[in-house]
């Protein structure tokens, strides 16, 4: 947390990074490679076709 800057700073769950990305028209994409990042985590996304 930042108190001169006004800003903090938490971290997300990719279930909740997947429920945002739809709300802004994107799809989680099919047949993407996880990557085993400890601490980590991702989503790889696309724009649905159509």
């Amino acid at each position: 947390m930042s108190l001169r800057k006004g800003t903090f700073q938490r971290g997300i769950a990719p279930d909740e990074i997947t429920a945002l990305a739809r709300q802004a028209g994107l799809v989680p994409a099919a047949g993407t490679p996880v990557l085993p990042l400890p601490g980590v985590c991702h989503v790889v996304l696309a724009k649905p076709k159509g």
